[in-house]
């Protein structure tokens, strides 16, 4: 049996940038955008799902950026040259992000960094290529439980 999909629109309530300072000069922004919103019906009851996508803006301390490259790193090549696996940082602003959507049904999502790690590459502007790894706890409140 297939699972239908039922899709509800929703309103951005609140989609902060949530910015840290790197140890090593760089300013890191992430966001964690809501792509879409649906619910399945299993047993009379509703169970939501969600499809999120991350945005992550690295401001290369101008000490730390080298030449330009054009290459498209693959995952092995970026863990083959790490120079620092956890790169310390102090959390500038946080703030989890809100959703309403047509049902009333209210998500909140804080986007945590689980670590940071920088690399010996370099992207197309000349800037240190970082590996950021952030998990998303997600927290989705139907209107009979509100």
């Amino acid at each position: 049996m297939i699972d239908t999909r039922h899709y509800l629109d929703f309103e951005i309530v609140k989609e902060p940038w949530n910015k840290y300072s790197l140890k090593d000069g760089s300013k890191l922004k992430t966001r964690t955008m809501l792509k879409s919103a649906w619910y399945t019906e299993k047993d009379s009851r509703k169970e939501y799902s969600v499809n999120m996508n991350n945005m992550i803006v690295m401001m290369c301390d101008p000490r730390l950026q080298g030449p330009k490259n054009q290459t498209k790193y693959t995952p092995q090549q970026i863990q083959q040259n790490i120079e620092i696996k956890d790169s310390m940082y102090d959390t500038i602003s946080y703030e989890a992000n809100e959703y309403i959507l047509d049902d009333t049904t209210r998500i909140l999502v804080h986007s945590n960094i689980i670590k940071i790690a920088r690399t010996k590459l370099f992207d197309v502007d000349g800037d240190r290529k970082y590996h950021v790894n952030l998990k998303e706890s997600i927290t989705i409140t139907p209107p009979e439980q509100q």
